[in-house]
C-alpha cells in the first residue's frame, strides 16, 4: 500500500511542480531555451505510464479494504463478469447490442 500511495503522491507533486515552473517562467518556460518544458512533458508521460493518480489511490484503498471495498472484487478484476452486466444491461462493451441499427453518415 505504501508504494502505491508514494507513487501517487510523487506523480502529483511532479505534475504540480512542472506546471508551476512553466507558469513561473512565462513564455520562455515552454520554449527550447529553458528546461521547464521537458519537466512538464516528463510529468505527462509518467502519468500515462503509471496511470492517473486517482486510480493509483483507489487501487491502494481497495487492496487494504478501505471505504467498503471488501464486498467487491479487486480493482481491475473482471473474473465472473458476464457480457451484459453493465449499467444499462447491454451485451457489447460499447453499450450497443444491435437495437440501435446501422449508423448513417450525416451530410451537409
Amino acid at each position: 500500500m505504501a508504494g502505491g500511495l508514494a507513487l501517487a503522491q510523487a506523480l502529483e507533486a511532479q505534475r504540480m511542480a512542472a506546471a508551476e515552473a512553466v507558469q513561473l517562467h512565462g513564455g520562455i518556460g515552454f520554449t527550447w531555451e529553458h528546461e521547464a518544458h521537458l519537466y512538464f512533458k516528463r510529468a505527462a508521460s509518467d502519468e500515462l505510464l503509471f496511470g492517473p493518480v486517482h486510480r493509483l489511490r483507489a487501487r491502494a484503498a481497495e487492496r487494504e479494504g478501505l471505504f467498503g471495498a471488501t464486498d467487491r472484487p479487486p480493482y481491475g478484476d473482471h473474473r465472473g463478469r458476464r457480457g451484459n452486466d453493465g449499467p444499462d444491461k447491454r451485451a457489447r462493451p460499447d453499450g450497443r447490442d444491435g437495437r440501435d441499427g446501422p449508423r448513417k453518415a450525416v451530410t451537409v
